[in-house]
């Protein structure tokens, strides 16, 4: 008798498994103890270009359930499989800006028709005109070079510095100008030249003003700068300045005195606590933005590992960085105070796809199994599931992976999981919850050639990238796909077929099974009534017209098919030797309860 079934656990033996664990399952959801397939998984979106690799979605409405189709969402596509994007973190953004930080593997966006960027790089852009794609800025404030050109009033009694800075579009201000310090009187006129803006810095940036500061010394010695004016655009100005030192300093200091464009090659960017952006370059550099300020990066916040990064995931004000060696832990409450701790862990990761980010830590691909990192050090999650041999062979180099709730599910993007005696060859996936005793392990056979993954934050669904087109919409090139949406979502309306083998039941001595049974429930998802009865016994499963199908093998050896059509009746076994090992196959779209086999029809009804 099998009940409260379970999913694989590929560390044991299929003889020593538990009577409940499987040996084999593919599309199984298991956490409620019954074995129902995985939810339909229904295209939200179809892509309008052949180099699709990412996807990043920004809702048009605030409905409740989301509203994934065209007319709710607005899905931007990429030809970089890691490009990063994230939200303003500002409270109230009038602008609606989103940020796009391509990755190392996509070098240059240029003449793209998908992906309008003004330049390589990150990018950023006001999405508050949707649903159409705006033009796309460089991330960062240029820097002038050029001094302004003083001249003080007459006199030798007070010694001014002057600086400039450019302001973006949307009030994001650069670093200062060299100064220019020059000696006249306290009072009068003194005249500022400001350069202006060369080509270069004005390509791409939406510069859109120019602020102008001087110092102002008080009565203790301290010396900060002050805004004297904000003038239009960002060419040639004169400006003359007669302000007086008490009505300078009402107006605001000046904060941007080490505010940097971020780095060429910023990428992988993730947001912590605090409005506190960050992301990785040179290889070995974590670099951190000013809080709240995503166009200023300042050198003097950066920190390096010893080993080349992979990925970075935010723990609240712990951000875990993943390397091609031991991880590390970066904390602090400002961006000035990060300081950058070593995992004495040798678990390097193996691919930038498997890193899953989590809010018990960030979650990875090492050559012993799944790690789970934060600021206690690492966990390998999939250490009770399945041996070394088996965790290589789910080819976790072309992982796709994301979160669904507390489980880890993995896309193969590309292929399919190499045959090997725990899998039939075609599965491109699986599902694991370390936290879950029905859940440990089950494959995933999507049908499709798979290309990437996408967890969407704002709704908490996860979405797949499949190259699979639909053929009734002429110039599409592939689709995005919902997994196992919810109940009552769009597209939710059937399921998935599975397939469950049960363990290998060993017995002392020879048995003879005469007749089993099984419980189950037709779910609403299955509309259909089987018709006649198929005895083929080389009969292959139709999801289309059959609720069940049950084989069983003897020794190793298949013994008989058997359609099943009603719950609870009683399906004979053909006479025959008796056997040592027996196995149980079920291939259904039903919901599964109970199963349950004997040596005689009596002791099936009696017990």
């Amino acid at each position: 008798m099998v009940a409260d079934f379970s999913g694989m656990l590929p560390l044991r033996n299929p003889l020593v498994l538990t009577d409940n664990n499987a040996q084999y399952a593919e599309n199984c959801w298991l956490y409620t103890g019954a074995i129902r397939g995985f939810r339909h998984s229904p295209t939200v979106y179809n892509f309008k270009y052949a180099d699709t690799q990412d996807v990043y979605r920004i809702p048009t409405t605030t409905v409740n359930p989301p509203d994934f189709s065209a007319s709710g969402s607005l899905w931007l596509e990429f030809p970089d499989p890691y490009m990063a994007g994230i939200r303003n973190p500002t409270v109230g953004d009038q602008w609606n800006r989103y940020y796009f930080f391509p990755s190392s593997s996509y070098a240059s966006q240029g003449n793209n028709p998908n992906w309008p960027l003004t330049s390589p790089g990150p990018q950023y852009g006001a999405f508050n005109s949707l649903p159409s794609m705006p033009t796309l800025y460089t991330l960062g404030i240029p820097y002038p070079t050029s001094v302004p050109g003083v001249t003080p009033s007459s006199g030798n009694t007070e010694t001014r510095a002057y600086v400039y800075t450019w302001v973006s579009a949307y009030g994001e201000e650069g670093a200062p100008s060299p100064a220019t310090v020059a000696t006249g009187a306290t009072t009068g006129t003194w005249t500022v030249i400001i350069p202006a803006a060369p080509p270069s810095a004005t390509v791409g940036t939406n510069l859109a003003s120019t602020r102008l500061y001087r110092t102002v010394t008080d009565a203790s010695g301290n010396t900060e700068y002050y805004q004297v004016v904000e003038l239009p655009g960002v060419g040639a100005e004169t400006y003359s300045d007669s302000a007086v030192a008490a009505s300078i300093t009402a107006n605001q200091q000046l904060t941007t005195i080490n505010y940097t464009p971020p780095p060429a090659g910023l990428q992988g960017v993730v947001m912590m606590a605090n409005g506190i952006a960050a992301g990785f370059a040179n290889e070995r550099e974590v670099w951190f933005s000013a809080a709240y300020q995503l166009h200023a990066w300042p050198a003097s916040y950066a920190l390096a590992v010893e080993y080349p990064i992979v990925g970075l995931t935010a723990d609240g004000a712990s951000l875990n960085i993943i390397t091609e060696g031991t991880p590390y832990i970066a904390s602090g409450v400002t961006p000035d105070t990060m300081t950058v701790g070593k995992i004495t862990a040798f678990e390097p990761c193996l691919s930038r796809g498997s890193i899953v980010s989590a809010g018990e830590g960030g979650y990875y691909a090492s050559p012993n199994g799944v790690q789970l990192v934060n600021s206690s050090g690492t966990t390998n999650v999939t250490i009770a599931i399945m041996e070394k041999e088996f965790f290589n062979e789910l080819v976790p180099e072309y992982w796709a992976a994301g979160k669904y709730g507390m489980s880890f599910v993995a896309f193969i993007k590309g292929r399919n999981i190499p045959l090997n005696p725990q899998t039939e060859g075609d599965e491109n996936g699986f599902v694991f919850d370390q936290t879950d005793a029905n859940v440990p392990f089950t494959f995933i056979n999507a049908m499709t050639p798979l290309l990437n993954c996408y967890p969407d934050e704002l709704s908490g669904q996860l979405f797949y990238l499949t190259s699979q087109s639909d053929s009734s919409l002429p110039g599409t090139y592939g689709q995005v796909a919902q997994w196992n949406p919810p109940v009552g979502d769009p597209g939710s309306t059937s399921l998935w077929d599975w397939k469950w083998k049960s363990k290998q039941f060993r017995f002392t001595f020879p048995q003879q099974f005469m007749a089993f049974m099984i419980y189950f429930e037709v779910p609403p998802e299955v509309s259909f009534t089987p018709g006649v009865r198929n005895d083929d016994q080389a009969q292959v499963f139709d999801p289309t017209t059959q609720y069940l199908i049950v084989r069983v093998y003897a020794d190793g050896a298949q013994l008989v098919v058997r359609e099943v059509q009603v719950s609870g009746e009683v399906i004979l076994i053909p006479h025959g030797s008796k056997w040592t090992i027996w196995e149980v196959q079920m291939e259904g779209v039903v919901e599964v309860k109970f199963f349950k086999m004997s040596s005689s029809v009596k002791e099936l009804k009696t017990t």
